[in-house]
């Protein structure tokens, strides 16, 4: 197995502080590791154009999306639902809300989180313990503007959209020298605010649309940041471009524009290990279910190796690895559709790594195991993990 080679992570949670969250959110999604760290590799994921979409993380059409609340009194708590119900008069998906028993989104309301969301289904790769949207109650304080627009922006990142600022299409002429200035003053590196103000995602996250200055998804953007003087106040409603794209993303009729392969993970139960001897190396057995929807693909399974401690482990060779993590790594292809157990009854799906590539000191090492699953995908020449799923991690005593 050839090395399996990470150019870009994906979307991952990015905490930051009530005063920067006051010019917009954060958005999240699923880290990796970074090698030789137990951390995950932070990214901003931040987009300054109209109607962008991770099309790889849109529900299924006509989805009923359980939500459910972490905390909150009861009056807002049906003040979020209001507002986040606006989504369902454009987009063929349905917010239900429950109270117990599974969920999809699970909203903290509360102080000093600022405001974010994980985009679209990466908030089913979440531990159904742990919150995937917070709004803080504090910022958002009795302003009715400010409760609409941070409600409907936060579950418009929940059902796939991304933030209009960061259009590749939307020809902003930034200031950088002064925004750089601006931003240190609240603890933001460079490489932060290059992330999450100057970033823009590839052409195909447009979906064909133009850029919308009005989106619910745009931050504000004061005339001093910019060069020719060009602002964006706060957009305090849905705008007749995102409503235009959210329906032909979720159309009530006729089929989604511009889809692309969709997988989804469910049943994972355990990953067995077994010592190959006659091989010279270790063989794993995951035992879960894999469904197809969108598009034909092809998908990734990686088994990666970290210390007892849980630090990556790094690749030295290049061979056998994820991005530069020790991994074992399997592929499959997928058609529209396919539906698929393994290792239930039978083990009729290995994933093999060599012995001489898993890079750790002779004699007996305890090692943590994580079994992940992604699909690549090109976007502008560049290649993006797509994650699909995570699973908690297994320990296991390897001997070498």
């Amino acid at each position: 197995m050839k090395k399996f080679i990470l150019i870009a992570t994906g979307f991952c949670l990015v905490a930051t502080s009530a005063s920067a969250q006051k010019l917009g959110c954060a958005t999240g999604g699923k880290h990796m590791f970074a090698p030789g760290t137990k951390a995950p590799i932070s990214k901003f994921d931040t987009i300054p154009s109209r109607g962008l979409a991770d099309n790889y993380y849109l529900w299924d059409n006509g989805s009923t999306i359980n939500v459910k609340f972490l905390s909150g009194s009861k009056a807002l708590q049906e003040k979020v639902k209001k507002l986040a119900k606006v989504w369902e008069s454009h987009a063929n998906v349905k917010f239900n809300f429950v109270t117990s028993g599974p969920s999809n989104i699970r909203v903290k309301l509360g102080t000093g989180e600022g405001h974010y969301s994980y985009i679209g289904t990466v908030s089913n790769l979440i531990p159904g313990s742990e919150q995937t949207m917070a709004l803080d109650t504090q910022d958002l304080g009795q302003s009715d503007a400010a409760w609409q627009r941070t409600v409907q922006h936060e579950f418009g990142h929940a059902i796939g959209l991304l933030h209009e600022h960061s259009s590749p299409v939307s020809g902003i002429q930034w200031k950088k020298k002064k925004i750089y200035q601006h931003y240190a003053k609240m603890g933001w590196s460079k490489e932060d605010v290059d992330q999450q103000v100057f970033a823009t995602y590839a052409v195909a996250y447009t979906n064909g649309t133009k850029y919308d200055s009005k989106s619910i998804m745009h931050y504000p953007i004061p005339a001093w940041q910019t060069k020719n003087g060009f602002s964006v106040d706060w957009n305090s409603s849905i705008s007749e471009n995102d409503a235009s794209l959210i329906s032909s993303l979720y159309p009530k009729k006729g089929v989604r524009k511009n889809e692309v392969p969709r997988f989804a993970i469910s049943n994972y139960t355990k990953l067995d290990v077994v010592d190959a001897n006659e091989k010279k190396g270790l063989s794993f057995y995951p035992t879960f279910d894999i469904a197809s929807t969108g598009n034909p693909g092809k998908v990734y399974f990686a088994v990666l190796f970290l210390d007892k401690n849980g630090y990556a482990i790094p690749d030295t060779d290049g061979n056998y690895a994820f991005g530069d993590i020790v991994a074992a790594v399997a592929t499959a292809n997928y058609k529209t559709g396919d539906k698929v157990s393994y290792n239930k009854g039978q083990k009729d799906f290995e994933i093999f790594i060599p012995d001489s590539e898993i890079h750790v000191a002779a004699g007996k090492q305890n090692l943590t195991l994580v079994f992940r699953v992604v699909q690549v995908v090109e976007l502008d020449g560049q290649a993006e993990i797509k994650y699909i799923y995570e699973s908690e991690p297994t320990r296991y005593q390897y001997t070498k």
